[in-house]
């Protein structure tokens, strides 16, 4: 039986808020975000090896290049292209290039410029529609969701440990990877 839709959205909103802040060691055994060096917008982060990825994965690769590229451009104020990664589902979601611009402007002016991307993740008890909802179940139909990844995403300079977390659902349709906002 599944969650209702807001429930489900609680506990995802609190489950990435718990990880993204680095409360809890993630499933894997190293702490979301505890290597992840902290990076202004148009700087994409090296990335130490993490026992979260798979050695050798291309798809935890291209997931996490995917996200980075998204979350530089936002931050940036690129706003066209960080809308083109974004899956037709999220851009319904938020409504118009223009509707974007506003919410991110006002998320940047509060701090959400300054992030930190972590390693990609296909934990079950993350990677799951009971968590991710409605976003997952549009993936699951567009998308190659065998090959989907999560992708948490801080931005440590705005209060508040949920409002300062995303997840980022990644997966590729075809040979593009699309980003699915989690939350």
């Amino acid at each position: 039986m599944r969650a209702a839709s807001g429930t489900r959205r609680i506990v995802a909103s609190l489950a990435l808020a718990i990880l993204a802040a680095g409360c809890v060691a993630s499933p894997l055994g190293s702490g979301i975000g505890a290597t992840a060096p902290r990076v202004s917008p148009a700087t994409v982060p090296s990335r130490p090896e993490s026992s979260a990825v798979a050695s050798g994965s291309a798809d935890a690769g291209a997931a996490l290049a995917a996200a980075t590229a998204f979350e530089t451009a936002r931050a940036a104020g690129a706003w066209q292209a960080a809308w083109s990664l974004l899956s037709d589902f999220s851009r319904s979601q938020i409504g118009s290039v223009a509707a974007f611009e506003r919410l991110e402007t006002s998320y940047n002016e509060s701090g959400g410029s300054v992030f930190i991307v972590n390693q990609p993740t296909q934990d079950p008890s993350l990677l799951s529609p009971e968590l991710l909802g409605a976003p997952y179940d549009d993936a699951k139909a567009h998308a190659d969701i065998a090959r989907a990844w999560l992708v948490f995403v801080a931005h440590p300079d705005v209060k508040g440990a949920s409002a300062g977390s995303t997840g980022l659902l990644m997966a590729p349709i075809g040979d593009r990877w699309v980003v699915w906002i989690a939350h």
